[in-house]
């Protein structure tokens, strides 16, 4: 198997441990003091999720990122080495280290003081050209949080993905969600959209990002309606696969939309080049019910990873997507992301013994797979013919 470069974003991340005891409306209050049982520090972001978790599941793989000149960057760089991960992590003179700090009281969705740092001033110069010449493909994340990429309607972007189809590499690509009263969270992502999908072969935002990206507007509109619920939740099955298909229009060969706790939804195109098995897809996998959920933190990336692996081992949809699921799991029973994610033979082997699932689609136009876990689309071509 060739290598795959994971390039973006890399975060310190830290996580106090809180007790039970300890509620939301005790931390950051003035002139308190709120004791944990313990800081956890790892990374995540692109790298450090997706990138790692690929590593652990015995996939070659080079990663490429930046850290600032700072304690923080050095941290990084030192973690980065005791992983033993081959990777370039650029040090930038003069600008902070991307870092997190995730407030995660016991029974509540975390909260996130976000610094985004040197890791997201990637340009198309950072990625060499040497590197790609190794490698079969290449994964990015996350263009949405950085402004050199999408300044100038994304002409830095774009001339990313150029030079990497000049290499000949496939491309995958996942997003993040910018915040609304930042220039990112205004601006009409279309235009960047419609130049940077014919590049993309598999384009992996969640179903939230996707939204914001494709309809702005409704999503503005869903985000003031729906304010501290998780949207995922009220989203139906046929406005996903309208959002897939609009990617898939657009240009892109496969959409695969993370919907939380509904699972993923896979969509391909008529003509993929991966084999027949790959063609005209329309694929729903719920995900394993987790026996206890330390942090959602890295879900979605590790997915990612779990489904890459497969995709480049030749497994088809249902396998990689069901990997995706499980490798998700093995991310929200721990702290971490990648602690509890093994080789691809070992995840195999454990998944044989993991077998609840979350509920499926509502509607009765999707048929379940006993065998592969997944639901079928009424326009899957398989389930058509």
């Amino acid at each position: 198997m060739k290598r795959t470069v994971v390039a973006g974003s890399l975060v310190l991340d830290i996580l106090p441990v809180f007790p039970h005891s300890v509620t939301s409306d005790m931390l950051l209050a003035e002139g308190k003091v709120t004791e944990c049982q313990g800081m956890r520090i790892y990374m995540g972001g692109e790298v450090g999720n997706t990138g790692l978790a690929l590593h652990r599941l015995g996939e070659p793989v080079f990663l490429i990122s930046k850290t600032g000149d700072d304690g923080a960057g050095f941290l990084i760089r030192e973690m980065m080495k005791k992983e033993g991960v081959p990777s370039l992590i650029m040090e930038t003179e003069g600008i902070s280290s991307t870092a997190s700090i995730a407030l995660a009281v016991p029974g509540r969705d975390k909260s996130t003081i976000h610094s985004r740092g040197a890791s997201q001033t990637f340009v198309a110069d950072d990625i060499q050209g040497d590197l790609l010449k190794e490698a079969d493909w290449f994964h990015f994340g996350y263009p949405t949080s950085m402004k050199t990429l999408y300044d100038r309607n994304g002409e830095e972007f774009i001339r990313m993905l150029k030079k990497v189809k000049q290499y000949g590499l496939g491309i995958s690509v996942d997003m993040s969600l910018p915040d609304l009263n930042t220039e990112a969270g205004k601006m009409d992502w279309l235009p960047i959209l419609e130049q940077a999908l014919p590049y993309i072969d598999i384009f992996m935002p969640s179903i939230e990002e996707a939204v914001f990206l494709f309809m702005h507007r409704t999503y503005q509109e869903m985000a003031a309606q729906y304010r501290g619920r998780d949207m995922t939740e009220v989203l139906g099955e046929e406005f996903i696969l309208t959002i897939a298909d609009r990617a898939l229009e657009m240009g892109t060969k496969a959409v695969l939309l993370k919907c939380g706790k509904r699972g993923m939804v896979l969509k391909t195109g008529e003509h993929c080049p991966w084999g027949e098995a790959w063609n005209g897809r329309e694929l729903w996998c719920t995900p394993y019910k987790p026996e206890k959920i330390r942090s959602a933190t890295g879900a979605g990336d590790t997915a990612i990873a779990g489904f890459l692996n497969s995709f480049k081992r030749g497994c088809t949809p249902e396998k990689a997507l069901d990997m995706a699921a499980f490798t998700a799991l093995r991310c929200l029973e721990s702290y971490d992301t990648v602690s509890r994610i093994g080789t691809y033979q070992e995840m195999e082997a454990i998944k044989k013994k993991v077998g609840e699932r979350l509920n499926g689609p509502d509607s009765s136009e999707w048929t379940y797979c006993m065998e592969s876990g997944c639901y079928v689309g009424k326009n899957d071509r398989r389930k058509v013919r």
